[in-house]
C-alpha cells in the first residue's frame, strides 16, 4: 500500500504462531507461502489485559507475532539504513499498531522503518521447572527478548527486499522497549544484529534481575503441569500478575513501580548470561553507537499512584528507601510544602529508574564506542504549561512528529515551538540512524559523551547543551545500589 511517496506493508508474519504447543518456545520459522500475500492490514496485538487506545489492529491474540515496513516508494540503487522499532509497556503490553508509532515520517527523509509485536506478560516472560526441562538451553522465560532477536534475524535476512540495508540497522525503542534493547545490548545472540541504539527512557536498568531460580519459584504459583498450563485458555492465563521482582531496599517500592504480569526479563543463562551492568563490567557487551536519554520528570506518571499527597508522607517515603542515606536524600530532594514533596517523590522515582541508567549507559558505552550521545527531553506542549512537567512517553509525538491529540491521551494543543522541537529530535534521530552522528540540520552543537557527562536538552528554550544533569542524585542511588550487595 503506497502514500505519501512511501509503501506500507504491514502483518508480516516473521514467526509461526506461539500457540498450543509453541507457548513458552523460542520463536519458530513462520509457514511458507505461495503466490502473493496481501500485507495491507495490521496483525493482531499480542495478548494484554488493557488493550493499547490507539491500535489498529484487528484483535488481541497469541497469534501475534507479525511486523510492519514502511519505505519509500521508489527504491533508489543504493540500499537505504533501518531503524527498528521495539513499543513500550512495561512488558505487559503495548503494540507496534499503535497509530502514533506511523513510520511515514522516517521513510519519507531516507530510513527504512520497521515496527513488531512481542509477546509480554505471562506468555513473554513467564518461567518453570518443567519449561527449563524441556530446553535444549536449560533454560525459561525471556520469550519476548527471543522475539526481538527473531524480528531481527528476519530484518537481516530479509530487509534488502524492501530496500533496506541489513548492515546498517538501529534498534529504537522506548520504556520497556529501551530497556529490551539494554538486554540485547548484554546478549551475545544479538551480537551482530544491529550497529546502534536509541534508547528513550531506559527503565529499571541498573537495577538487578532474577535469577532464573527465583523466576521459577514465581512460575510454580500458577501451576506445576506445563501441559495443563499449556491447555489452559489464554484468557485464563492473562490475568497473573506477580509480585514486585525489585528488592524493597531499592528505590522502588514493593507497591508501585513495576509489578509486570507474568513476568520480567531474567538472567537465565542462554538469552541473558548476565544483565547490562555485568556484562559492561565484564567487557562482553555488544559495541554499538548509541543516543540514549530520558524526559524531565519520569517519575511522575508512576509516582502519582502511591497515594503520598503530603510532605510528611514524601519524607517517610525517603526515610524508608534511604535508609541511613535518608539526610542526604532530603538535601538533594528539597521540599517544604506537600506540593514540593510530590514533585519530589517524582523527582527521585524518575532518577533512580529512568535517568540514572541513561547517565550509566552513556558512561559505559561511551568507553568502548565513540559515537555514544545523551538527551534530556524538557519542551512542554506551548499551551498546556498547567500540566505537569515533561513525564514519561511524553517525548513521543515529537520523536514520530505526530503532534495532535493521541487516542487515550490528554487534549494538548501544540504549536509552532512545539513543530520546531519535532523535527530538531526527529531530524537529529534520523541523521544518527544514517550515519552514527545526530549533529546536522536543525541541531549542531550535540556533544558526544566525554568524562564530563554532557547531554543535548530539547527544551521550551530550544536545543540547548549542558552537563552532569543530577549528578549527585545519581551517585547517591549508586550509593544505595552497593549497599544491596548486587
Amino acid at each position: 500500500m503506497a502514500s505519501n511517496g512511501v509503501s506500507v506493508f504491514k502483518g508480516i508474519p516473521y514467526a509461526a504462531p506461539p500457540v498450543g504447543p509453541l507457548r513458552w518456545k523460542p520463536p519458530q520459522p513462520p509457514a511458507a507461502w505461495g503466490g502473493t500475500k496481501m500485507a495491507t492490514s495490521f496483525g493482531n496485538d499480542c495478548i494484554q489485559q488493557t488493550p493499547v487506545a490507539g491500535s489498529q489492529a484487528p484483535g488481541i491474540s497469541e497469534d501475534c507475532l507479525y511486523l510492519n515496513v514502511w519505505t519509500p516508494s521508489t527504491t533508489p540503487g543504493k540500499l537505504l539504513p533501518v531503524d527498528v522499532w521495539i513499543y513500550g509497556g512495561a512488558y505487559i503490553g503495548g503494540s507496534s499498531a499503535d497509530s502514533l508509532f506511523n513510520g511515514t515520517p522516517y521513510a519519507q527523509n531516507g530510513v527504512v522503518f520497521v515496527s513488531f509485536n512481542y509477546r509480554t506478560g505471562v506468555f513473554g516472560f513467564f518461567s518453570h521447572p518443567g519449561l527449563v526441562a524441556e530446553s535444549p538451553h536449560h533454560s525459561s522465560g525471556n520469550y519476548g527478548l527471543m522475539d526481538d532477536l527473531a524480528a531481527l534475524s528476519w530484518v537481516k535476512q530479509n530487509i534488502a527486499a524492501f530496500g533496506g540495508d541489513p548492515n546498517q540497522v538501529t534498534v529504537q525503542g522506548e520504556s520497556a522497549g529501551a530497556s529490551s534493547i539494554q538486554y540485547l545490548i548484554a546478549s551475545p545472540l544479538a551480537k551482530g544484529l544491529f550497529r546502534s541504539a536509541i534508547m528513550e527512557s531506559v527503565g529499571i536498568g541498573w537495577h538487578p534481575l532474577q535469577t532464573e531460580a527465583q523466576q521459577e519459584a514465581l512460575g510454580l504459583t500458577v501451576g506445576s503441569n506445563i501441559a495443563t498450563l499449556r491447555a489452559m485458555s489464554a484468557q485464563q492465563l492473562a490475568p497473573y500478575t506477580f509480585s514486585d521482582f525489585i528488592p524493597t531496599s531499592l528505590l522502588v517500592p514493593s507497591a508501585g513501580l513495576y509489578e509486570p504480569g507474568g513476568g520480567y526479563p531474567d538472567i537465565d543463562g542462554y538469552v541473558l548470561p548476565t544483565d547490562e551492568r555485568h556484562a559492561y563490567a565484564n567487557g562482553t557487551e555488544n559495541h554499538v553507537a548509541m543516543i540514549v536519554g530520558n524526559n524531565a520528570q519520569e517519575g511522575a506518571l508512576f509516582s502519582d499512584g502511591f497515594g503520598i499527597t503530603t510532605l510528611a508522607g514524601f519524607q517517610s517515603y525517603v526515610q524508608t528507601q534511604f535508609g541511613s542515606l535518608a539526610s542526604q536524600a532530603l538535601a538533594l530532594y528539597p521540599a517544604t510544602t506537600d506540593a514540593q514533596g510530590v514533585s519530589a517523590l517524582a523527582d527521585v522515582v524518575g532518577d533512580s529508574n529512568f535517568a540514572l541508567p541513561a547517565r550509566e549507559h552513556s558512561r559505559m558505552m561511551s568507553q568502548v564506542v565513540p559515537n555514544v550521545y545523551r538527551y534530556l527531553f524538557t519542551k512542554q506542549a506551548a499551551n498546556n504549561t498547567a500540566l505537569p512537567p515533561v513525564t514519561h512517553g511524553g517525548e513521543l509525538p515529537y520523536v514520530f512528529g505526530q503532534l495532535s491529540a493521541q487516542p487515550g491521551g490528554p487534549p494538548v494543543t501544540y504549536d509552532a515551538t512545539d513543530q520546531a522541537t519535532s523535527a530538531a529530535i526527529m531530524g537529529e534521530f534520523i541523521n544518527f540512524i544514517k550515519t552514527q552522528n545526530p549533529n546536522g540540520g536543525l541541531v549542531t552543537n550535540w556533544p558526544a559523551y566525554n568524562t564530563t557527562d554532557p547531554y543535548l536538552q530539547f527544551g521550551n528554550a530550544g536545543n540547548l547543551p549542558g552537563t552532569a544533569w543530577h549528578n549527585a542524585q545519581f551517585d547517591l542511588d549508586l550509593q544505595l545500589l552497593a549497599t544491596c550487595g548486587c
